[in-house]
């Protein structure tokens, strides 16, 4: 049995960077609320001008400064699509170990195909500035301190478009196909990444309007980035113990993450 890490409310994709449908966050007295951001009066608006425009895109301006956290529900993506992506991804991780072991490729750092659990290790293991995270976080809040490596697996599946010349060869380069799914993989990690990357580029845009930028400022630095579907799984037959932690306190090094 592997944890899925996905969620969908049944009218449109809900995420957030910390749990999907989460619409609250206990922080330190009193709780933070977390706006929902309906992208349907962005993709529907009449005018970037409109008042309504404006005030959604202060919306997602003000969540990013403020908490770094922001909730989106994108009509263009139906629960059938979450169930087809999640379904694959719980296929692949109940293959044996040595199976997947196939699609590593540490001599590029895994940054395509598949990585072992074990083999992640949060770089706030060694980063003596998490330590003053750590002690400001509150009692019903604070991280469990880092052991070790996550003991889950990871897959890196390119996004969008690659750059025709490079200076990066490991962050662009050709995906990795399971053997046994390689008609459906392709299509269903495409289709689901091609959407989440979608939201995102929209979000993008809502961002710099709410900043008083340009509306392609963010989206436009976007293109041909080595946008990655990194679905997770874990183990829960050999990882069940309490307090077992899958993936270590972290921040990520990304403009933005999405969760789905």
């Amino acid at each position: 049995t592997y944890a899925r890490r996905f969620g969908h409310d049944g009218r449109g994709l809900v995420w957030c960077s910390v749990h999907v449908r989460a619409v609250q966050i206990e922080m330190a007295s009193p709780s933070v609320q977390i706006p929902v951001i309906e992208l349907a009066k962005w993709l529907n608006r009449s005018s970037d001008d409109a008042p309504e425009v404006q005030e959604l895109a202060q919306q997602v301006a003000r969540c990013f400064e403020e908490t770094g956290v922001l909730i989106v529900r994108d009509p263009r993506v139906s629960e059938a699509d979450n169930n087809t992506f999640v379904d694959l991804m719980e296929k692949y991780y109940n293959q044996p170990d040595e199976v997947k072991l196939k699609d590593a490729r540490p001599e590029l750092h895994y940054q395509v195909g598949a990585t072992p659990e074990n083999t992640e290790v949060p770089r706030c293991r060694f980063d003596p500035r998490c330590e003053g995270i750590y002690d400001a976080q509150t009692p019903e809040n604070k991280a469990h301190k880092i052991m070790g490596a996550d003991p889950k697996w990871r897959f890196f599946w390119r996004i969008g478009e690659r750059p025709v010349h490079t200076e990066f060869a490991e962050l662009n380069a050709p995906s990795v196909i399971p053997e046994a799914f390689a008609e459906e993989w392709p299509v269903t990690m495409n289709m689901w990444g091609s959407k989440m990357l979608n939201a995102l580029e929209e979000i993008a845009r809502l961002a710099a309007l709410g900043l008083g930028l340009p509306r392609d400022q963010f989206s436009n630095m976007m293109k041909h980035g080595p946008h990655l579907l990194g679905p997770t799984g874990s183990n829960l037959n050999k990882y069940n113990s309490v307090d077992t932690v899958f993936a270590g306190f972290h921040t990520d090094l990304n403009f933005m993450t999405i969760h789905g």
